[in-house]
């Protein structure tokens, strides 16, 4: 999983929503200048998100401001932006990975 796909859609809510509700970072006046500044954090800061946060508001939330991303065919996350994957960076839609194990830790309901 590349942050870089993750932060890149975080700033678009953030510019959607004038900073107001920043979902990762809950700054509401400079979102975005943060989340540039502070390149370092990227993976610590989704890592905290994700867990203040229930998985399906997350998985929802890529789904709308990434439409075009594809989703798996069994488990219906987008491919690319499982939790597990942005958290510990373990690329759960690869084979090396299996599925279901990135499904089993962070206790996701198969949507």
């Amino acid at each position: 999983m590349e942050f870089k796909k993750v932060i890149s859609g975080f700033k678009r809510m953030c510019a959607v929503n004038d900073c107001s509700t920043c979902p990762l970072t809950g700054v509401e006046d400079n979102c975005l200048e943060f989340l540039y500044s502070d390149p370092n954090s990227v993976e610590e800061i989704i890592a905290e998100w994700l867990e203040n946060n229930p998985t399906k508001t997350y998985l929802t939330e890529v789904i709308k401001f990434f439409p075009d991303t594809p989703l798996h065919p069994q488990f219906g996350f987008p491919v690319g932006f499982c939790p597990c994957d942005v958290a510990t960076n373990r690329g759960c839609e690869h084979i090396e990975t299996p599925v279901q194990e990135c499904l089993n830790c962070w206790n996701i309901e198969v949507f």
